[in-house]
């Protein structure tokens, strides 16, 4: 999985959800990445490997394969 902030890669789509207090981003290589307020960041890869950054740290990593 490519670094988020990899500059091979473009944000293609960006929208905020001030309901559930995130932001959505859509990159070229259709990763998304969702943007906590709390600090909480979430990068799903198309094939369904995900990582959760916890502010305070921690990652979590989930593969679906």
């Amino acid at each position: 999985m490519q670094s988020v902030n990899s500059p091979s890669r473009t944000v293609v789509n960006s929208n905020r959800n001030s309901a559930n207090n995130y932001t959505a981003k859509l990159y070229s290589d259709r990763t998304k990445e969702l943007v906590y307020d709390n600090g909480t960041r979430k990068v799903t890869c198309e094939n369904g490997f995900s990582v959760v950054y916890f502010k305070n740290g921690d990652i979590k990593q989930v593969n679906f394969e």
